[in-house]
């Protein structure tokens, strides 16, 4: 009977350790996929702390309305520690000297809900400097750093959207040729 009552015991435990194996296992999981979906964000780090993160899926090359000079377009997400509430920016950066502008803000609440959106006309006048050792240079460090990293994928989408592909030898000759012929 003592034997009975210890085969019984063995098999709950040898359940019990399938029930935390799976639970464990479930967990990693969950865990793993909590790591991917938020991978479209990239934390901007100053003095070993993530101040804020930008959407590496939204950041994209913009053209400058008023000069021939390419942009940086960044989302920026910041978030407060003594609130649920959090803001997302859109910024301009100039990629030769360090200016943004700041074009939309959009205060949300945690279930995704917007409770604010403020939108700014574009004007040339706006373009503010990026002060040292402050977070909008740690933003503006960490996006252009991005945006050269990943300048190839950029390029190619700015082209596509602009309208302006790649200039090959073919094409020189096929607009000679255009030319040539009255063929415009």
């Amino acid at each position: 009977m003592a034997c009975r009552a210890c085969q019984k015991e063995d098999e709950t435990m040898r359940y019990a350790k399938y029930i935390l194996f799976i639970t464990l296992l479930v967990f990693a999981c969950s865990s793993a996929i909590g790591l991917a979906a938020a991978s479209r964000y990239e934390n901007i780090v100053t003095d070993d702390a993530v101040v804020a993160q930008f959407d590496t899926t939204t950041l994209r090359y913009e053209k400058d309305p008023y000069r021939d000079e390419k942009l940086v377009s960044v989302w920026i997400k910041s978030t407060s520690e003594f609130s649920y509430d959090s803001t997302l920016k859109h910024y301009w950066f100039r990629l030769n000297e360090r200016q943004m502008l700041l074009m939309d803000t959009a205060d949300y609440n945690g279930s995704g809900q917007v409770i604010g959106k403020t939108s700014t006309q574009y004007n040339p006048s706006f373009w503010a400097p990026v002060l040292p050792e402050t977070v909008p240079e740690a933003c503006y460090s960490a996006v252009l750093k991005y945006a050269q990293t990943n300048n190839a994928r950029l390029q190619l989408d700015y082209d596509k959207r602009m309208h302006n592909p790649k200039r090959t030898p073919f094409s020189i000759l096929t607009d000679i040729f255009n030319a040539v012929s009255n063929n415009s």
